[in-house]
């Protein structure tokens, strides 16, 4: 269950009712085909559908278990030949190259068994 708040003359911000969950910070559909969806949440949350479907599956939750950094998501972005393929940007970057540290992750396998792998090499450019 959900609720939406206008925020100004056109946006809306969506909020679940359970306060377990957070706001919605980025939402990616695949070029290639609109089914394949991945929301991401300001608390570290990763949900995702391949079938268009409106109840989102887990991909990687905040807390135990989570293999992301639960920072804030803010952008998710499909691979533009890749249906199958996610890039996600955190916000919260603490500058180390640990995986526990790194803020771009790629998704790959979406569809079958996802796989989440970070991108430990720090930026150079943007220090």
């Amino acid at each position: 269950m959900s609720q939406a708040t206008k925020v100004g003359t056109s946006r809306v911000r969506a909020r679940s009712a359970d306060p377990n969950r957070g706001v919605a910070g980025t939402i990616a559909i695949s070029p290639q085909d609109d089914n394949y969806r991945v929301v991401g949440l300001d608390n570290g949350a990763l949900f995702f559908t391949t079938t268009g479907s409106s109840t989102l599956t887990s991909l990687d939750p905040t807390g135990a278990g989570s293999v992301i950094p639960n920072f804030y998501v803010a952008r998710a972005l499909f691979d533009p030949t890749d249906k199958n393929t996610v890039y996600i940007a955190l916000g919260g970057y603490t500058g180390g190259t640990a995986a526990s540290q790194a803020h771009v992750w790629k998704i790959t396998n979406l569809s079958t068994t996802p796989v989440l792998m970070a991108s430990t090499a720090a930026c150079r450019t943007c220090r």
